[in-house]
């Protein structure tokens, strides 16, 4: 459960950095 909550918040600060640096959206 531990491991599965770490996905999450590991998917969302990648996700949030991707959206900083890349306005368009592609990786």
């Amino acid at each position: 459960m531990a491991s599965f909550n770490r996905v999450i918040l590991l998917g969302n600060l990648t996700r949030d950095v991707e959206l900083r640096y890349t306005p368009s959206g592609t990786a």
